[in-house]
């Protein structure tokens, strides 16, 4: 599945920038407590996140100004993968030893544990004015909110401005129809240009697998991935039917790679993703994941004419453990880091686009490139009409649904251990006993 910024990780860097990280984290890092207070008075917060070192030194920056303006606060460092992270952050939960802020991508499952500070009660530091109401209902639990947007996860028709134009063909916009959509990948496929890394060029990826483009199709006919209250699915099996035979026959008409070539790319690494080896021209994908190379365009999903399924989606949150000896600076650390233009500019696209829109348009102008088309798409999605309302806050066992059972399902498909009818039905079936299990 392509996972909310999840699993693909921003500017994939190699050893010298990783240990040039560690270094940056080591210099701005100490060894004491989180929630701890230090000689002379400082407190220390203790803050942690899963990243690559282009995100873990962005950040760092960003702590440093703060850190800077803030001299009674030090702040410790603990970034890490997204493998292991979770298991990690659980552990320190169980054990009543959570660091102070956490980035996290699933609310509930933590406000469920009683482990998240209400924000609310932070008002007087921690503003949010400036966030769109949309960012901060996937934040909220019952009311409440309890997690902050890091940054934005806006999902696009993402597509190689190159590859089209080698294939003679005209760029897709927003407004396609999904059998336009189709229609343009196997136009493009049918020129079978050569890609890079040898094979040849499709039209578009096969995104049967990933949850996050299956959310925009099943919004578009009044569902939602979830029902309100989370304890159901929010969709029917036929919408879920409909999608995996769009994409069989995508598959049989050669408009997308076989499942061979698009398998490596389900783990998340977005190294091995089919776009990002030039295997395919067109993708549907979240604009908080930098894709290797230059040129790329995003614009709008295919289908969203009149009835958009797309959304404010945030990419990642920030929250504050309840347990906290220091909710309210560690309150002040997060105002700084989403409202700040220094920590902003500091910070650049690591975790998607900025949400505070005052950030996003001071930093919009001093972007170049992909991230600038990133932030131009941004603004279009933010319009009046080219976005509707967030969905429900996701249940606990969203992880458990959407990066195993999903997958599963639709790989089982792709290989022919199961047909789309049955395997819909067993989704349906065992997502609903997740779901009444997983609190």
């Amino acid at each position: 599945m392509k996972v909310p910024e999840t699993t693909r990780l921003r500017g994939i860097r190699t050893g010298a920038v990783l240990a040039a990280a560690a270094l940056a984290l080591a210099a701005c890092g100490n060894n004491g407590g989180g929630g701890a207070s230090a000689a002379g008075g400082k407190i220390t917060l203790r803050i942690t996140w899963w990243g690559n070192p282009t995100r873990a030194k962005a950040t760092q920056d960003a702590i440093a100004l703060f850190q800077k303006a803030h001299p009674n606060i030090s702040v410790q460092t603990q970034p890490g993968a997204y493998t292991g992270y979770y298991d990690k952050l659980n552990t320190q939960v169980t054990a009543g030893d959570a660091p102070d802020i956490f980035q996290v991508d699933t609310v509930a499952k933590y406000a469920d544990k009683n482990a998240l500070v209400d924000l609310s009660t932070q008002s007087p530091v921690l503003n949010t004015a400036k966030i769109d109401q949309s960012y901060l209902a996937q934040g909220s639990v019952n009311g409440k909110l309890y997690e902050v947007p890091a940054g934005s996860n806006l999902f696009a028709l993402t597509f190689s401005g190159d590859l089209v134009a080698k294939a003679g063909l005209t760029s897709p916009t927003a407004g396609l129809s999904w059998q336009q959509y189709a229609t343009l990948a196997k136009q493009i496929s049918a020129k079978k240009l050569s890609a890079a890394g040898g094979g040849q060029v499709y039209g578009a990826a096969d995104d049967s697998y990933n949850t996050q483009a299956f959310e925009i199709w099943a919004r578009q006919q009044g569902g939602n991935l979830y029902s309100a209250d989370g304890k159901s699915l929010g969709f029917s099996k036929q919408t879920l039917v409909d999608w995996w035979n769009y994409w069989a026959a995508m598959r049989a008409d050669g408009a997308v790679p076989p499942a061979t070539t698009t398998e490596p790319g389900v783990t998340g690494d977005v190294t091995k993703a089919p776009i990002a080896k030039g295997q395919v021209a067109m993708d549907l994908y979240g604009t908080s994941t930098t894709l290797p190379g230059t040129g790329w365009q995003y614009v709008g999903l295919p289908g969203e004419s009149g009835h958009p399924g797309a959304y404010l989606k945030r990419s990642v949150n920030w929250g504050i453990y309840a347990k906290s000896k220091h909710p309210t600076e560690a309150a002040e650390l997060i105002d700084f880091l989403v409202n700040s233009p220094e920590a902003g500019a500091a910070q650049g696209l690591t975790r998607g686009g900025p949400v505070n829109s005052d950030v996003l348009t001071a930093l919009t102008p001093t972007l170049t490139g992909n991230d600038k088309a990133v932030a131009t798409y941004g603004q279009y999605v933010a319009q009046a009409g080219n976005n509707s309302a967030p969905p429900p806050a996701a249940p606990a066992a969203q992880q458990q649904i959407e990066t195993d059972l999903y997958v599963r399902m639709a790989e089982n498909v792709w290989f022919g251990k199961s047909s789309v009818d049955a395997a819909a039905q067993s989704f349906m079936d065992q997502a609903d006993k997740l779901l009444a299990q997983v609190s």
